[in-house]
């Protein structure tokens, strides 16, 4: 089930796919009710107490009333052996209490010690209330909306690039997008995969869970893990180069490079946009079936934690596309590469795939597509690289997937 679905009740299995941000807690008042209901139980009435005065304390205009209001705060929390003390060091009562002698009622007299007190529930309290039944209660009394009100889908999860991409629309890949990527192409295929089939050289697997990519349900992605006798730039080289596509990949007999997106440089988020590269490629399925038309978005990552190549592809909508061809079916789908060194002369080469062709194919002919492409790859792949040590590894036409690659790592893009 899609977790962009926020009218749908939430469970503790979709909990445990977000990450409960603190802050958002704070300005979600249900889930802040909660928070101090859990304070409550807990024996921590001070601190709430004291954050509520000094909200209060916040919103009064006159400063004879704000005096008034600071001196009770003061008295009431601040003081030592207050009756509602908050845990406070010295140095900052010390500054409070002269900000008050000098009558300086500003707006602004408590923020110090109120992030001292939010940085320790934030680092303490709230990371038990966030494990307490008081929480997981309130959640499950809730819809998945306001898991997304208070937090975010977290990196390594599984949903995560499912419900990101879910309508597969935007021509452009984030950070967010490659990381997911990365982590399914490099986790223990013991824990997340099954083998469908293996080989002396490769395997291959499927996932062990389904997902929910827009109108595709019980979706799952493959993974091929192979050995190839070259040096990793040798093998991306080859991948990247067009005229080779048809013959190593096995179904795609056309393939058109239209628009390029430029790279920004600003600092790195998973939102930020990346360089990318729009591509269209047709591929013919084989079993009688109508060729498939998957309009897409490339780009490339070096990450240098790992001495890892990333190359990212994704079906996508865009304005630089022309007209789908006639006696064609446009299909959705998600790919990665991972292409790294692991010899002087052997480079590692895992892909993973999720592709809906659409149209009414069984899935028994899908699983087979994949199965004869797995082996067709590993008996073509080495025969281009060979032939493309013969033009140096110089790529004529690669649809400037490697101009991305060059643009990423030039503007500072970090996995």
């Amino acid at each position: 089930m899609s977790l962009n679905d926020k009218n749908r009740s939430a469970s503790l299995t979709d909990l445990s796919h977000f990450d409960i941000h603190f802050e958002a807690v704070l300005d979600h008042k249900p889930t802040y009710n909660c928070f101090k209901e859990f304070l409550h139980t807990s024996h921590n009435n001070e601190i709430i107490q004291f954050l509520d005065y000094v909200d209060e304390y916040k919103t009064i205009k006159s400063e004879k009333n704000r005096e008034q209001k600071a001196t009770e705060i003061l008295d009431k929390f601040i003081k030592d052996k207050a009756n509602y003390e908050v845990n406070l060091q010295a140095d900052q009562k010390q500054k409070v209490i002269q900000e008050i002698k000098k009558s300086n009622f500003h707006k602004h007299l408590f923020d110090e010690v109120e992030s001292s007190i939010l940085y320790s529930l934030k680092e303490s309290q709230f990371i038990q209330f966030l494990e307490s039944n008081t929480f997981k209660s309130y959640v499950k009394n809730n819809n998945i909306g306001v898991l997304h009100e208070i937090g975010g889908l977290k990196i390594n999860s599984p949903m995560k690039l499912v419900d990101n991409l879910a309508d597969l629309k935007s021509d452009v890949f984030t950070l967010r997008d490659v990381k997911f990527l990365k982590q399914q192409l490099t986790s223990d295929p013991a824990d997340d995969w099954e083998v469908i089939t293996k080989s002396k050289n490769y395997f291959l697997y499927f996932s062990k869970q389904s997902y929910t990519f827009g109108s595709c349900n019980g979706a799952q992605f493959w993974r091929q893990d192979t050995t190839v006798p070259c040096k990793a730039e040798q093998l991306l080289s080859t991948v990247c180069e067009l005229e080779y596509r048809s013959g190593w990949d096995g179904n795609a007999y056309d393939i058109q490079q239209f628009h390029y997106h430029n790279i920004e440089k600003q600092e790195n988020f998973d939102d930020r946009p990346l360089a990318s590269t729009v591509i269209a490629e047709w591929l013919k399925l084989g079993f009688f079936l109508t060729d498939r038309e998957m309009p897409c978005t490339y780009t490339a990552v070096y990450d240098k934690s790992i001495n890892a190549y990333f190359m990212c592809r994704k079906t996508c909508e865009s304005q630089y596309f022309p007209t789908q061809r006639k006696g064609t079916i446009r299909g959705s789908g998600i790919y990665g590469i991972m292409i790294q060194d692991i010899g002087e002369n052997e480079c590692k080469f895992n892909q993973v795939v999720f592709a809906d062709f659409k149209g009414n194919i069984p899935r028994a002919m899908i699983g087979s597509v994949i199965k004869n492409r797995a082996k067709h790859m590993q008996k073509n792949i080495l025969k281009y690289v060979e032939l493309n040590a013969k033009k140096d590894y110089i790529c004529n036409n690669d649809g400037k997937i490697l101009q991305t690659l060059k643009d990423n790592q030039e503007a500072g893009v970090e996995l």
